[in-house]
């Protein structure tokens, strides 16, 4: 009799251990598999620009050095969406979240187009911005749909219901992208080749350099090539640089501190907030990949399964759970990444 109580003891054991195992089940985890090409076949173009369908994340547009491309299943299957275009040469598309059917995406030399049905058909918005290269469109308002427009001539600015642009900026060099203020749509923020920050707080009445603590060669700064808002009030704003570079701002870019640079690792392209995960970031420049789980105060290189010898040139993520994140590349066409939970 001895023996037998210490082995009843063990089994009763057992059995509480077993029903807290059915309370509280362990989550599966999806393991990162790293990147994987898209079957998109345009190996010999240049990847210019990435947008994600904010509602329906495997949709996807995809700009080309020589054409236009819309996926519905996640960049398993493409067709081109160029009709009505004047331009082939597509270097930045912009989605109406309120009207997701609606898109805008500009050019090189024949400014910016509009379609109302996904991308299928394209009208090109004549005017002052006819014969410009757009670099970057950002919408401030998504119900009357003000327009702002990065070009190679000046800032563009039309409000909803305006005929005409008016150019707020007038600049002899590139402006690389323009961005306004998550609440407060009258304080921007623009990249300007060589002569680094712009701000204006009263809607482009006036503009003035931003540049206290940023980097600079003589009279030349590095310039931002895309801004990015972090944590869910968007409080922190962020760049990345010609240079590679990521700064930080919290007093709405009046002034900036280096951040991270991935000094010797190429020329930045672009920085990007997870949609849903707003303290998540990510960062690339010609070569590389970086993620930030932490709001930008530690990175690690995405470089699981990378190709080797690709050239960066885009990058977007898909809101999701997990998320997808995509780059786009020279002369390699279209590659994806899915995260883990």
């Amino acid at each position: 009799m001895r023996k037998v109580v210490p082995l009843f003891q063990a089994a009763l054991v057992l059995l509480m251990g077993c029903a807290g195992c059915e309370k509280d089940p362990v989550t599966p985890k999806v393991e990162e598999k790293g990147w994987r090409a898209l079957p998109l076949q345009v190996t010999d173009r240049k990847v210019q620009c990435i947008a994600v369908h904010p509602d329906h994340p495997a949709t996807l547009y995809v700009g080309l050095f020589d054409g236009l491309y819309k996926s519905t299943d996640g960049g398993s299957n493409w067709h081109s969406i160029t009709t009505g275009l004047n331009s082939r040469d597509i270097k930045s598309v912009e989605i109406v979240a309120d009207n997701p059917q609606r898109l805008y995406c500009g050019s090189t030399g024949f400014g910016i187009s509009r379609s109302d049905d996904g991308g299928e058909s394209w009208t090109n918005l004549k005017g002052e911005v006819a014969n410009t290269l757009v670099n970057d469109i950002h919408l401030v308002n998504q119900r009357d749909e003000t327009i702002w427009l990065a070009t190679a001539t000046g800032i563009y600015r039309k409000g909803g219901g305006e005929e005409k642009w008016t150019n707020t900026f007038l600049n002899s060099r590139l402006i690389h992208a323009v961005t306004s203020l998550p609440g407060n749509p009258a304080t921007l923020l623009a990249g300007l080749l060589y002569t680094g920050f712009a701000r204006t707080t009263d809607a482009g009445a006036r503009w003035y350099y931003a540049n206290s603590g940023v980097e600079a060669s003589g009279t030349y700064y590095d310039s931002p090539v895309q801004f990015a808002y972090i944590g869910a009030d968007s409080g922190l704003i962020c760049a990345v640089t010609v240079n590679g570079d990521f700064y930080t701002s919290q007093d709405a870019g009046q002034s900036w501190k280096y951040a991270y640079g991935a000094q010797g690792q190429g020329r930045g392209v672009a920085v990007v907030t997870h949609p849903r995960l707003r303290d998540r970031l990510y960062l690339a420049n010609t070569t590389s990949v970086f993620r930030s789980t932490d709001r930008g105060a530690t990175w690690s290189k995405m470089s699981l399964e990378m190709p080797a010898g690709v050239a960066i040139t885009a990058l977007q993520v898909a809101n999701g759970d997990p998320g997808v994140v995509y780059i786009g590349t020279e002369e390699h066409g279209l590659y994806s990444y899915t995260e883990r939970h």
